[in-house]
Formats: C-alpha cells, sequence, structure tokens
C-alpha cells in the first residue's frame, strides 16, 4: 500500500513539474491591478539604486524592461508572471500585494523583498527631454576600437543602434551628487531602459541591458578611456604628442629612453643562473622603472601600487610606484627572493618577475592599459607592453602564456552540488589539461621567433627554465588552492545550508593526496604570487584544524572557575546571565560558536559592567596558568600537527611546512613573556632545517622583544609622514586610534558599527579621539555619505587614492581593517591593533601615557 502511495504521489509531482507553474489549472490570466502599477522602493539593498519601476507592460530588472508574456493570479491579490526582454531572455516572479503602500517582490533568483510605494524614483525628478542637459545630447560611440554609433540623442530624437524610439518618460536622479537620467523607450512593442550616468561632455556611461555601465565617447577620435580633465590633457605637451601620433605606437622620447638606459646600467650583478642557486634567498632591493606612454598629470592619479609581502613571516610592505609627470614611474622594492607578482595602476594589474639586486623596465601604452578590464590584465592580455633590462626574456615569456583559472561564480555552485571527489576528479582533469598546454607552449617556442629587450629577433631552443618553472608553480599552486577553497566553503555552506545532502558528505584524508605531487621542497614555490594562498590554505586546512581540537581538550581549568568568582567579589547575576555562564564553565561542548553568538548580547552586557573584576580574575586566575606553560602547549600544537602531517597528509617534513611554522611564529611570541619566548624559539628553531627560515626567525624574534623594550617608534621623514601628520596634527596631546577602512569592506563596516555604542560612551572625552581614513574609490561618495551619518562617525577623512597609498605604504598593510595608535606627541604606539580588544586594552594604554 505505501509503495503505492508513494508511486502515486511521485506521478502527481511529476506532472506538476512537467507542466510548472505558469500551467497551473487554478490560476486565471488577467492583468496587473492599477495600483501595482508604479514606481517602488527597498532599502535592503546596497546598489546605487534600489527601486523598481513596475509598468503596465514591463518590469524593471538589471537594467532592462522585461516585457510581460503570461500574468496570472495565484490567489487573493499574489501573482506570478513571465517576462521577457528583447534578446528573449525570461525572468519569472511573483508579487504579493501586502496593503496600498506595500508589496512583497520576487524577480529570478533573487530573494523576495518588501517594497513601498513612491510617487517617483527615491531623490529624483520627472523632467522632459527638453530639460536635459545640453551635454548628453549628441552622438555617442562606442570605447572598443570599433567606434560604432551607439546613440544619437540629439535634435529631439533618440536614436539607438540606427533605430528610433519615442521617449515615454524621462527621470532626473539626483542621488550621491551625481547628475543621472533614466530614460524608457519604446519601438513598437519593445521598450528599453537606459540610465545615462557619470557624464561630461566628452564622455558618458550608460547603464542597460544587465549592465551597470558601458563607457561610451563624443568624439571618434577620442581615446577609449575616460579622460576627465579632458580639455587639460588635449592642450598639454604630453597629450598632444600622443593624440597626434597613431594610439599606440608614440615614440618613447629620447630623454626617458636614456634614464632607462643609464638606470639599467647601474646593475652590476646578474640574474641568478636558476632557482636552486645559493643566491636564491638575498637581502637586497630590486627596482621597477618604466614609462606610460601618453601619460600626463591630467588624467587624475600620480601612483600605483605593489601589494609587496613576505609571504615567509606574513608581513605586508605595499610599495608606492611614483609616477612622474613626463610618464616615467620608478619604485624600489624590498626583496629576500626572487619576485614573479603584479604592480598596480588605476586598478589595472600589470605582472612582471624581477630578483634582488636586478632593475626591471616596463613601457606601457597608457590608454590601452586604462581600456582593458581588469580580468584581461590578469589573465596578461597586453598587446604594447616591452621589458627592457636583464630579466626581460623570462618577463616576455611569462607573458605569453595563459592557461584555464577558475571561474568563481561556478565554483560555488560546485561546491553545493558536487561532491569532494566529484570535484577533486574534475579539478585534476583540468589540471592535466593545463600541464599538457603548458609542455605545447614550451615545444612551440622552441621553433618560434622571439622579441628580446634589445628589439632583436632571435630563435632560441627552448623558453627559460625559470619561465618555464614558474608558469609550472602557478598552474599547480591555484589547482591546489581551488580544492583547499572546495573544503573550506563547503563547511560554510552546509552550516547555512543543513538539508543539503551534498554537503554532508565528509572529506576524507585521502582527499588531501593531490600535496604529494607538488614539490613542497622546491623553493622556487616561494617566487609566485599564488603562493601566498597556498600555504594560507595549507595551513588552516581541516587536517590540521583538528590539532586545535587536540590541544584545547587537554587545557589546564583554574584554581577558581568566574561563577565561584563572581559570588566571592558578592557579583549577583541574573537567572539568564547565570544560566550562560553555567553552559561555558561546566559543559564545554555545548559552548560552540554559535552558542556565544547568540548570547552575545548577554556576555557583551556583562563584559562592560564587571570590566575591571573579570580583568581581575583573568590576572589572579587564567594568566598563571599559561605564564610558564602557554609555549609548552604551543610546542606540543606542532607535535600534533608533525603526526598529522606525516600520518593523515603522508607527508614527510618539508620546506613549505617549516614556512608555515615560521609564519605563526610572531603571533606565537606576543603571547608569551620574554623567557617563555626564548625557551619556545630556541626548541621551535630546532625542528626547521633551513638557515635563511631560522634567519627569518630570529628577526621576527627581535623584533617582538626589541633591545629597548618599547615598540613605539617615531614616524619617519617623507611624503606619507607629511600626509598622515596633517590629519592627526589637530589632536597632538591626545591618543589617536586610527581606522583605515572602506564602505566596500565587509568586515570594516562591521567593526564600526560594533564599535558604535562605544564610540557614544567615550564621546567628548579628553583623552582620546577616533579617526576614519578612506579612500575616494573604495568609499564611493553617496554610500560613504550615507554611512557616515548612520554611524554618525566624526574625525573622517576621504582622500584621493594617491595619498592613500603613501599611508599605506608608511604602515605596512595591504588589506584592511587595520587600526594603528598614536601616542599624544604624534609617535606611533601599535600599527597594528586589535581593536576588538579595546576595552580590555584601553586603560593599560591610557595610564601608560599618562592619560
Amino acid at each position: 500500500m505505501k509503495q503505492t502511495q508513494k508511486k502515486i504521489t511521485l506521478l502527481l509531482f511529476t506532472l506538476f513539474a512537467n507542466l510548472g507553474f505558469t500551467q497551473n489549472p487554478v490560476m486565471t490570466k488577467v492583468s496587473l491591478p492599477e495600483n501595482i502599477c508604479g514606481e517602488w522602493y527597498s532599502n535592503s539593498g546596497k546598489g546605487e539604486y534600489n527601486g523598481v519601476l513596475i509598468h503596465p507592460d514591463f518590469i524593471e530588472y538589471g537594467y532592462r524592461a522585461f516585457m510581460y508574456q503570461e500574468i496570472e493570479k495565484i490567489k487573493d491579490k499574489s501573482y506570478r508572471f513571465v517576462a521577457k526582454d528583447v534578446f528573449g531572455n525570461n525572468l519569472k516572479g511573483e508579487m504579493e500585494v501586502i496593503n496600498k503602500d506595500s508589496i512583497q517582490l520576487k524577480r529570478g533568483n533573487m530573494p523576495k523583498l518588501i517594497y513601498v510605494s513612491q510617487d517617483k524614483p527615491k531623490d529624483s525628478k520627472r523632467t522632459t527631454f527638453a530639460e536635459v542637459e545640453e551635454a548628453i545630447k549628441k552622438a555617442w560611440y562606442t570605447t572598443d576600437i570599433n567606434n560604432n554609433l551607439e546613440f544619437d540623442v540629439s535634435d529631439g530624437q533618440f536614436i539607438f543602434r540606427n533605430e528610433n524610439y519615442s521617449i515615454i518618460e524621462t527621470v532626473l536622479f539626483k542621488s550621491n551628487g551625481n547628475n543621472e537620467y533614466r530614460f524608457v523607450v519604446r519601438n513598437n512593442k519593445s521598450y528599453w531602459m537606459f540610465y545615462f550616468k557619470n557624464w561630461s561632455e566628452h564622455y558618458l556611461q550608460v547603464g542597460f541591458n544587465g549592465k551597470m555601465g558601458d563607457l561610451y565617447k563624443a568624439n571618434k577620435d577620442y581615446p577609449d578611456a575616460r579622460i576627465d580633465n579632458f580639455q587639460e590633457y588635449v592642450t598639454s605637451a604630453n597629450g598632444k604628442r600622443y593624440l597626434s601620433n597613431k594610439k599606440g605606437i608614440s615614440e618613447t622620447p629620447k630623454e626617458v629612453s636614456n634614464w632607462i638606459h643609464n638606470e639599467l646600467k647601474k646593475v652590476t650583478t646578474k640574474p641568478i643562473e636558476d632557482f636552486n642557486s645559493p643566491h636564491f634567498f638575498n637581502r637586497a632591493n630590486g627596482k621597477l622603472i618604466g614609462y606610460l606612454k601618453g601619460y600626463d598629470t591630467s588624467l587624475g592619479f600620480k601612483t600605483g601600487i605593489i601589494y609587496l609581502g613576505n609571504d615567509l613571516t606574513r608581513e605586508d610592505f605595499p610599495i608606492v610606484l611614483k609616477i612622474h609627470s613626463d610618464g616615467r614611474f620608478e619604485a624600489d622594492l624590498p626583496l629576500t627572493t626572487p619576485l614573479y607578482s603584479k604592480f598596480v595602476i588605476e586598478n589595472k594589474w600589470i605582472p612582471f618577475y624581477i630578483e634582488p639586486g636586478q632593475t626591471l623596465a616596463v613601457t606601457l601604452d597608457i590608454f590601452e592599459l586604462l581600456e582593458t578590464d581588469r580580468l584581461n590584465t590578469i589573465q596578461n592580455k597586453f598587446k604594447s607592453i616591452e621589458y627592457e633590462g636583464a630579466l626581460a626574456n623570462v618577463n616576455t615569456e611569462l607573458l605569453g602564456f595563459n592557461f584555464k583559472r577558475r571561474d568563481y561564480n561556478n565554483f560555488m555552485n560546485k561546491v553545493t552540488t558536487l561532491k569532494p571527489t566529484e570535484f577533486k576528479d574534475e579539478q585534476l582533469t583540468i589540471l592535466k589539461e593545463n600541464l599538457d598546454q603548458l609542455n605545447n607552449y614550451i615545444n612551440t617556442q622552441a621553433t618560434t621567433p622571439q622579441k628580446h629587450f634589445e628589439a632583436k629577433t632571435t630563435h632560441v631552443e627552448t623558453i627559460t627554465s625559470k619561465a618555464a618553472s614558474l608558469l609550472k608553480n602557478t598552474i599547480l599552486l591555484e589547482s591546489a588552492t581551488a580544492l583547499f577553497d572546495f573544503e573550506m566553503y563547503r563547511k560554510y555552506e552546509a552550516r547555512k545550508d543543513t538539508t543539503n545532502n551534498t554537503l554532508k558528505s565528509s572529506v576524507k584524508n585521502e582527499y588531501y593526496d593531490f600535496l604529494q605531487s607538488i614539490p613542497l621542497n622546491d623553493q622556487s614555490l616561494l617566487v609566485v604570487d599564488e603562493f601566498g594562498t597556498f600555504i594560507n590554505r595549507f595551513e588552516y586546512c581541516e587536517p590540521f584544524s583538528a590539532s586545535y581540537k587536540r590541544t584545547n581538550s587537554i587545557r589546564p581549568k583554574p584554581k577558581k572557575n568566574i561563577l565561584d568568582f563572581f559570588k566571592e567579589e558578592g557579583i549577583i547575576l541574573s537567572q539568564a546571565e547565570k544560566e550562560v555562564y553555567e553552559v561555558i564553565v561546566n559543559d564545554p561542548k555545548k559552548s560552540t560558536p554559535k552558542f556565544l553568538e547568540e548570547n552575545k548580547e548577554i556576555l557583551t552586557a556583562i563584559h562592560e559592567k564587571y570590566k575591571e573584576e573579570i580583568k581581575l580574575y583573568s590576572e589572579k586566575y587564567i594568566k598563571p596558568l599559561y605564564k610558564n606553560k602557554a609555549h609548552v602547549s604551543a610546542l606540543e600544537q606542532w607535535k600534533t600537527k608533525d603526526s598529522i602531517l606525516s600520518h593523515d597528509l603522508v607527508l614527510q617534513n618539508n620546506l613549505v611546512y617549516e614556512v608555515a611554522k615560521i609564519r605563526s611564529l610572531n603571533f606565537d611570541l606576543k603571547r608569551f613573556d620574554k623567557a617563555s619566548a626564548t625557551t619556545y624559539w630556541d626548541e621551535l628553531k630546532t625542528q626547521i632545517q633551513h638557515p635563511f627560515l631560522i634567519e627569518e626567525g630570529d628577526r621576527i624574534y627581535n623584533k617582538v622583544f626589541p633591545d629597548n623594550n618599547s615598540s613605539t617608534y617615531t614616524l619617519p621623514d617623507g611624503e606619507a609622514s607629511d600626509i598622515f601628520k596633517k590629519i592627526i596634527d589637530p589632536f597632538k596631546g591626545k591618543i589617536i586610534f586610527v581606522d583605515f577602512w572602506a564602505t566596500s569592506c565587509g568586515p570594516c563596516v562591521a567593526g564600526i558599527k560594533r564599535m558604535k555604542e562605544t564610540r557614544k560612551k567615550y564621546e567628548g572625552n579628553k583623552d582620546f579621539e577616533f579617526v576614519f581614513i578612506t579612500d575616494e574609490r573604495s568609499s564611493p561618495l553617496g554610500r560613504y555619505t550615507d554611512f557616515v551619518k548612520e554611524q554618525e562617525l566624526k574625525n573622517i577623512y576621504r582622500l584621493p587614492l594617491d595619498k592613500y597609498n603613501y599611508l599605506r605604504q608608511l604602515f605596512k598593510f595591504n588589506g584592511i581593517p587595520r587600526y594603528v595608535v598614536i601616542d599624544k606627541k604624534g609617535n606611533v604606539i601599535n600599527d597594528n591593533f586589535a581593536m576588538h580588544n579595546f576595552t580590555y586594552e584601553l586603560n593599560g594604554i591610557l595610564k601608560e601615557h599618562n592619560m
């Protein structure tokens, strides 16, 4: 009987699935009621415009008009629809009338959102075409080399791709301080929506057809990249020189060529023979120089940046690439090994390979660079790049090869739909294809003429061993990182979706046997950019994570738990507070991160109310447990990891694993007193075979425990300090907590929100100030203004990117948020402050500086 019922249920399910919701027999075809048509707005989005136009004939979605094909009433005040744009793309959705002023709407894959009725789009006014700015009323051409006429909105007409359209509606937005027009136009029964924005008399950005904005120009002869200060550029010497030539072939000025030649002549050492050289590790600067053809300061930027870092020690030290007014650029790079990385100009990533003691020159066409999207620059799709110097050949060979890289959108879909073994098999197939492609490239190069830096054409037997090694390592590490990321993201997705059976399948230790095919003792791995991400995933992969659980299970218990301490101090907790602490004290297995998050408000309130008592408890009962033992626990954890390396991962001790030990050193040493730290490092270094890694470990030890016992330092002389001093000078005499942040940085935004009540609590105090610094590109003006107002931020600075780059270099940070503490004299107390410990650390900082 049960089998029969199952079959009937399955049959009915299959029937209705095949029919689809638009064929539901209880639905009736209708038109949308008038009260649904109009402008609607939701405050749940983060975009520049979070409204939707519901027209009697179409609905807006992604800068597109989708014309209704079917509208069906599924119940009172609820509707389903199928719509189609002019290209035949379908959109399915649902809407429900909640009341006369609000609806619930679902479009495509978007979640259901509540929208409220608006007379007009938010922060806008309805207008007529006659009132549109004259700068827009002209012909606009594509910026894709073809120079096709895309729009002609002159003489009261609206022509798009040679078709004439009637203007149904014109709306002027004034959001974020930038005028923006929305045009709804119609040709027969087809509707289009266009958002004209970020315009000048020379350039125009138009959002339509699912894109936030393509760029157009008012003259075919203009460069295909926006020039904001156009008049200044075309009248400048550099601009005239560039525009008078055919784009991309303007000559390098003789004085610039001489400068490059003279800089290259200063190099006195030869490049290393290969990556097994005894000089592979070498503390010496490399120098990156070059020239931007067509550059002028009127283009609006004077710097680039190189996000340099030491992957052996987790230290960041970004370097500003200074661009001179004549287009020359240069930067000195502190190196310890050869480096295959990228430098960044206007968010375009340019690849380069350099070695300690060497100089590399790179010449670029500025407009080819600016016209190229970021994806293409990452994939090395340049036509007019030239390298000079002893490493020019290697750079040219690296630039000539591309391989199949990860599609992140598809990747996230695979995380939730593929089992670990399925994804691994797929990834290893891609790996083999990429390695085969590399071998084919190497063999092809053996018979293909190559252009060398001396501008001669010659035949070479094969590409250099350096280039071959770097390309292979890049492929291997990208593949391995994808496999690590799959395991990492599926854990996150599994916590979000407990019903997905695919996510329930466990990752076996055998999954990680791909590591056995990577030459983990080959120091050439350290050269490529991908190594930093790879080793991060390696040291935190699931097998090693188990070491934390095993070590935590044997943590010593304090002589008195905090509940008994509260009782002793006469502190009476509420019943809810007591229940939370009883779980923490008596049932650690239930004291999960989820439990702590659920009871965050209670724990925060207790900490605020009794912070002095809790600090006393920590000093009296917790710290003594670890004063002379924390380093022992840390060493035990490494022993556990050693066992995991050999038994679970089936790997021998290797260079990469030793690097992981050095990378943890800075964090570990800061947890110990000097005596314990000395014992810890003396023991750990016996487990490390590579002399340079031991040398790096000694340097980190001396950095954590300086001879003068003070980590406070004065700001160095230079442009970066001058920029920073202008910001902090008004607060001299106070401690300053500086927050480097951006509206586009999720953790930054979360941290500022979390600290809102703390800021209010200390508002107007005489001892310290909060200062917030961001840059114009990472914090668009509209979103920045709204957030600053919402969070009631004071002492706010939104800097041009050039100035912000110098501050990155000054305080040595690649990522944000970054917190810096300045003393009342303007010296740096801490350039990597843990803001989450603000309440705990504040009194100590104020006391130490006599506040």
